[in-house]
């Protein structure tokens, strides 16, 4: 895999992080609900589980779409679970850097950051460079092919 491919991967990964974090809630409430609606212990789900043919389409949709959450959360899990590894081998400068970039995407975050740590812009791009590359090893195990 090429590197380009593996920095888009990775900064698309690092710029959902929130939305993963808050799915892992968000998504067991809605299968929860979803399997305390009555549909799913109704007595037409076991009419519907022997026999294909008399199966009620709502049901069989409603139970497709109890497996799609399952399967969302699932992957949710283990993508979140990648993440914060990744993260884990980083510097706590390098995450900053990263989650000033990409997670939070925060306006301006070199200005803010070249602040703060009285440096110039230049050197943070190249240390935000360097915890990407560290992430993507991390994450992936390589560097990918730099073309």
């Amino acid at each position: 895999m090429l590197y380009s491919e593996l920095k888009q991967t990775a900064i698309k990964d690092l710029s959902q992080y929130y939305y993963l974090k808050s799915s892992l809630d968000t998504l067991p409430q809605e299968i929860r609900l979803l399997q305390n609606s009555g549909m799913y212990h109704s007595t037409a789900y076991g009419m519907a589980v022997m026999s294909s043919v008399s199966a009620d389409d709502r049901i069989a949709k409603h139970i497709s779409r109890i497996e799609a959450l399952e399967q969302q959360l699932a992957n949710n899990t283990a993508k979140l679970k990648n993440i914060n590894f990744a993260l884990s081998c980083l510097t706590q400068s390098q995450r900053d850097i990263l989650f000033s970039y990409y997670i939070n995407r925060q306006r301006r975050a070199v200005n803010r950051l070249a602040i703060d740590t009285h440096t110039d812009r230049s050197a943070l791009y190249r240390r935000a460079t360097r915890a990407l590359d560290k992430y993507i090893l991390a994450y992936f195990g390589t560097l990918g092919d730099k073309e």
